[in-house]
């Protein structure tokens, strides 16, 4: 989706406009009877970008309406506030790739995007400033972009519990419990048997991971470690997802005991990251 200064502008006139009379779609789109004041700017650049945002929505009899984030930006007389929210407006609703940069500091984020979205923050005057305004907007897109890794994280995850629980079901015959939907507390994520002729508990912990081999790495909790110290049977699923078939590996926890540290003195180590290339990959 493009963003540029003048899709913005003109986003807004027509939010504008959309406040103080309905307007239909064949209207929007008459070439010969242009509105002016939306100016130059793509029509069919902004209403994509007015719907992805969502400030406007399309009615059953084809009119163009005003959502409330749409009237709220319509309502603002100063154009540089309208700026800064129709941006965050679009970072929040359509989650673009550069918009988990924020985590990283506002100049990562500017360096990387294209020439037209930097101008937007040029003239949102959001590039560069240290005015409390400038750095409140910056605190919350950083927090929500650290919400949108999170987010993605534990999709992930999500896939790799969904690949074991299968993988369980198979091996032992029938379905086994789901823990990590209901608690975190116990540090594991599924409780399974040794086998299908031993009933014993086995408690597994799945991490995941979308990197290759040589980029993937996973974390340790130090709740995780200090309950698989207290259970006999306690493995790590690994599982590497691609495109080209998921690998799955299986490390028992004495294994992944040797990557973790040891505390020293007053010190206790919280969170250990081990590569997934630690172990052996066929």
């Amino acid at each position: 989706m493009l963003i540029s200064p003048g899709i913005l502008h003109s986003s807004r006139e027509l939010l504008i406009i959309l406040a103080k009379r309905a307007m239909g779609i064949e209207e929007f789109f008459d070439s010969l009877n242009r509105i002016p004041t939306i100016g130059t700017a793509s029509r069919e650049k902004v209403l994509e970008l007015c719907q992805a945002a969502q400030w406007i929505q399309l009615t059953d009899s084809e009119k163009l309406k005003l959502t409330a984030d749409g009237k709220e930006i319509a309502e603002v007389t100063n154009p540089i506030t309208s700026l800064r929210m129709q941006l965050q407006s679009i970072i929040f609703h359509t989650n673009p790739p550069w918009g988990k940069l924020a985590q990283h500091g506002r100049q990562e984020l500017l360096k990387f995007v294209r020439p037209e979205i930097k101008q937007c923050f040029q003239e949102a005057k959001l590039s560069d400033g240290t005015e409390q305004d400038v750095v409140e907007w910056w605190d919350k897109l950083a927090n929500a972009s650290r919400g949108f890794r999170q987010e993605k994280l534990l999709a992930v995850g999500r896939v790799g519990e969904r690949l074991s629980l299968n993988y369980e079901k198979e091996r032992i015959g029938k379905e086994p419990k789901y823990v990590a939907l209901d608690t975190a507390e116990p540090g594991y994520d599924i409780l399974s048997v040794v086998s299908k002729d031993d009933a014993s508990k086995l408690c597994i912990e799945v991490k995941s991971s979308e990197q290759p081999l040589n980029q993937a790495y996973f974390y340790l909790s130090r709740n995780e470690y200090d309950n698989a110290k207290l259970i006999d049977h306690y493995v790590l699923h690994l599982w590497l997802l691609n495109s080209n078939g998921n690998e799955h590996l299986i490390i028992p926890f004495d294994i992944v005991e040797k990557h973790c540290p040891s505390d020293r003195k007053d010190g206790k180590w919280q969170s250990v990251k081990i590569p997934f290339n630690s172990f052996g990959w066929n």
